[in-house]
């Protein structure tokens, strides 16, 4: 065998253990390590929330790592007061972009509540592990809030 066909033969063996080990680990399977630290700081909610009214959750997240980060699930539950979920977010919701050291408000969701009464909320940063972080304790966010029957007088 000649020489480039050596060099050409290594190459496609590169090629081919690359594409088997993609394939064998599965795109985005992987859990990353890097420097990073997310948390929920807030949800902010209407002032008012009736039954049948559009609500819309915006988080503000924060990633206090030095390392910004792509691409970070999140999973956001509802449950009423006997402890039923009544909302949950789309499997693979994320967030595009978690920059490094900052805080940034996002739009999480919007639900419609079909009766009044109080609800607990719960908010998990990097839901599905993909990010081996500084502190992991931190990725959970819950809250009551309440919807009432009528505007107030």
């Amino acid at each position: 065998m000649a020489t480039y066909e050596k060099y050409i033969a290594a190459i496609a063996a590169v090629f081919l253990l690359a594409n088997i080990s993609h394939n064998f680990l599965g795109a985005g399977s992987a859990t990353v390590k890097m420097p990073v630290d997310f948390s929920i700081r807030a949800l902010y909610y209407p002032k008012i929330m009736l039954p049948n009214m559009h609500i819309t959750t915006r988080a503000v997240l924060s990633n206090k790592g030095t390392q910004s980060a792509s691409f970070v699930t999140y999973d956001y539950r509802i449950f009423d007061e006997r402890g039923a979920e009544v909302y949950r977010s789309p499997d693979g919701s994320y967030i595009q972009v978690l920059p490094v050291d900052t805080e940034v408000s996002r739009y999480i969701s919007t639900v419609m509540f079909q009766k009044a009464g109080k609800y607990k909320v719960r908010v998990t940063i990097d839901s599905e592990k993909q990010f081996d972080e500084t502190d992991e304790t931190n990725n959970i966010y819950e809250t009551t809030i309440t919807v009432t029957d009528s505007l107030p007088k």
